[in-house]
């Protein structure tokens, strides 16, 4: 009796050729969709390009021996599927025509022709000033610089793709470059543009130094009315850098909104030296762990507002920057949340909700003066304000007020400008005096916006038999008058997932003095998926509500083999953890890209494993003693990156939005997927149309052209 593992190395489906029979041939390197390096098919070019020309499908790949020149007056078009393979460090140089408008479907490939290829193995491709390029569904990976443009007005880049290369796009004297629904992903320069009217929408950048630098100097002088907005920035050194140097520049007018910046160090930097910056926008972006959040250094008369920064050294940094607005941001974690120095005056800081830092909430430090500090909710730091200038206002005067501390527990008896008339008025008795010499004459007794928002969401299986779902939570500080704010906590249900949750009830309230909330019978044993999500509401009934969602989903299994996968985040991935309520004696993974060893497993009969831990991004074969069920909880993810190789990959779906194959794998080149079908024997797979829906909690084989990140959304 064959073993699955055994099965599926050696399976093959009635009337098409197996998964495996096709990881054999490409193995040996005689299945046709997979050419090799250094082979003698194709078409080599090098040299001066003389007469109009197409690079066609059926004659690639294309293979570069030396430069290419395409001289002023001469077209190359390159049509969609062909890959141009670079030998050697050489140069595209663009006088005259580019096209290279692929298709989702079918991609156009630079890359190199190397066995181990690096991030400088080919040059570069060049536009001259007279050159004229259109490109789309272009793939460029392995050059030093990718595409360098010079002296060009309004050029388009839609749905490209940059890897493995030291810069992806360069500009000189260029302006109106757009760059829209591309990736970039382990490029040490994302973007170097300068000029005005640049555009950066809708594109990934994961790895790298620097993702998006707009630089100007005496030379490129003005830096005015860039757009950066609606991309995300992953694991890298700088996100969008915005910076002059030299007499006259000006970088002004500009505006970084709604990006998502995780584990980036410095997410926006805007900057000039000897010129002008000023009217700058900074809004609603979320940051997630870094050095700087927002960095503004000789920059006056911007606007900071409505981001979330979470886990920073420091949230806001501005040094040298006079008279910004730094408006409606949640900053919480990190050293100091908003720290002003270098002489800086004039600059506005309200209605922030600025939470647990180790050092300061905001730090106004030696020679700043004439600051104004007033409307924040100032909770849970070492301390909440610290002044070492001279003239700064941590208050508005009275009526208005000061600002809302976590530590201030005076009485609120009094009214007026001395705060001696009979009759509380919302603001304290007594003042609050900050570290150092700052004062809040009129300090808040309740918070003057929204409320304590819900820092962490999360969720566990408890119970008899796992039969009951538990939601506990963190308020964004921990002590302090929360009686004057909190008033109830109030738990959002649906059986249905919304990312804007529509459609959510209310099923519990439960009093400020709680954190934990239990709902009975919701776990394991009940069939249904069950979404939620936790708002704190206050006196006047003004809610704040969990940044995240969690989730309880339960999937069946049959008895012998089923194919999974995971579709919530898990505070514990463990094997065992996550499979706790199945009856699994067995699991099977495939990691593609481990070419000697791919199938890792975990029995729970042998003493040998090679497989611990469980991932969201990818399907698994899960061996069952008897029908049960896959029960888990935890944080829905917004979206997932995937990363797959060149061939099979066994993937999973971690979304609730149900979408066809060809809609969940818009944009990628795919050949194959293959899903779960008990009733196929012997091995429960079928291949799957472009019209089958994919779902939660399901696995799946997908046949990749390309290498790349598949990105999954909610």
């Amino acid at each position: 009796m064959k073993t699955e593992k055994e099965k599926q190395e050696n399976r093959n489906h009635t009337g098409n050729v197996s998964l495996f029979t096709i990881l054999f041939l490409l193995l040996v390197s005689t299945f046709a969709i997979l050419p090799s390096h250094h082979v003698t098919a194709g078409t080599p070019v090098s040299g001066i390009i003389m007469v109009d020309t197409t690079w066609r499908e059926v004659d690639s790949p294309i293979w570069v021996e030396g430069s290419i020149i395409v001289p002023w007056g001469i077209d190359l078009t390159i049509e969609p599927g062909v890959d141009v393979r670079v030998n050697g460090n050489h140069t595209i140089w663009i006088a005259g025509n580019l096209t290279s408008i692929g298709t989702s479907a079918k991609r156009i490939v630079f890359e190199s022709n190397q066995t181990d290829p690096s991030h400088k193995d080919w040059f570069k491709l060049r536009v001259n000033a007279t050159g004229r390029v259109g490109f789309s569904f272009s793939d460029f990976s392995h050059a030093f610089n990718a595409i360098e443009l010079v002296n060009q007005t309004d050029v388009s880049f839609s749905n490209m793709s940059f890897s493995r290369s030291y810069i992806g796009i360069s500009v000189s004297g260029s302006s109106g470059i757009k760059v829209t629904g591309s990736e970039f992903s382990d490029v040490y320069y994302g973007l170097q543009l300068s000029n005005d009217s640049n555009l950066v929408k809708n594109s990934n950048f994961q790895g790298g130094k620097r993702a998006v630098d707009v630089f100007c100097n005496e030379i490129d002088w003005d830096c005015t009315n860039n757009t950066v907005s609606e991309n995300e920035f992953r694991d890298m050194k700088g996100g969008v850098w915005i910076r002059a140097e030299g007499t006259g520049t000006i970088n002004s007018w500009n505006v970084v909104d709604n990006n998502s910046f995780q584990d980036v160090d410095g997410p926006v930097s805007i900057w000039n030296e000897e010129g002008v910056s000023e009217d700058n926008v900074v809004r609603q972006n979320v940051m997630v762990n870094g050095g700087y959040g927002v960095f503004l250094r000789n920059s006056d008369n911007n606007t900071i507002e409505d981001n979330r920064m979470t886990s920073f050294r420091e949230g806001v940094a501005l040094y040298g920057a006079e008279r910004n607005r730094i408006v409606r941001n949640t900053i919480a974690r990190g050293v100091d949340g908003i720290v002003v120095r270098d002489m800086d005056e004039g600059n506005v800081i309200t209605y922030n909700t600025i939470t647990s830092f180790t050092g300061c909430g905001v730090a106004l430090t030696f020679s700043t003066s004439n600051n104004l500090i007033h409307h924040n909710n100032l909770l849970d730091s070492n301390n909440n304000g610290c002044d070492g200038g001279w003239n700064n206002s941590w208050d508005d005067g009275y009526p208005s007020g000061g600002n809302f501390w976590s530590d201030y527990f005076g009485p609120d008896l009094f009214s007026g400008v001395n705060q001696d008339i009979a009759g509380s008025d919302g603001k304290g008795d007594i003042p609050y005096d900050t570290m150092g010499v700052g004062r809040d004459n009129y300090p808040l007794v309740g918070m003057p916006f929204g409320n304590v928002p819900i820092e962490r969401l999360g969720i566990q299986l408890t119970g008899n038999n796992f039969e009951n779902v538990t939601l506990n939570w963190n308020v964004s500080w921990s002590g302090g008058n929360a009686s004057h704010n909190i008033t109830r906590f109030d738990i959002y249900r649906s059986e249905n997932y919304s990312s804007n949750r529509s459609g959510y009830q209310v099923v519990a309230s439960v009093s400020n003095y709680t954190t934990e909330f239990v709902d009975y019978k919701a776990g394991e044993g009940n069939s249904s998926n069950y979404f939620y999500y936790v708002c704190s509401a206050n006196m006047t009934n003004v809610s704040s509500c969990s940044f995240n969602q969690v989730a309880k989903f339960t999937r069946p299994l049959v008895e012998g083999w089923n194919l999974i996968s995971i579709p919530l985040i898990q505070e514990d991935w463990a094997v065992t953890k996550v499979l706790q309520t199945t009856t699994a004696d067995r699991i099977l993974t495939y990691v593609a890209g481990d070419e000697e060893n791919p199938w890792k497993e975990y029995a729970f009969y042998k003493m040998y494993r090679d497989l611990y831990d469980m991932d969201i991004s990818r399907g698994y074969w899960v061996h069952v003693l008897s029908d049960c069920n896959m029960t888990v909880v935890g944080t829905v993810p917004i979206k997932t990156k995937i990363t797959h190789v060149e061939g099979w990959n066994l993937v999973g779906y971690p979304s609730f939005t149900n979408r066809t194959v060809s809609e969940a794998l818009e944009g990628k080149i795919w050949m194959t997927v293959e899903g779960f079908d008990n009733a196929s024997s012997p091995y429960h797979l079928r291949r799957l149309s472009g019209t089958d829906i994919m779902t939660a909690g399901e696995g799946y084989w997908v046949y990749f052209i390309t290498s790349g990140v598949w990105t999954v959304r909610n």
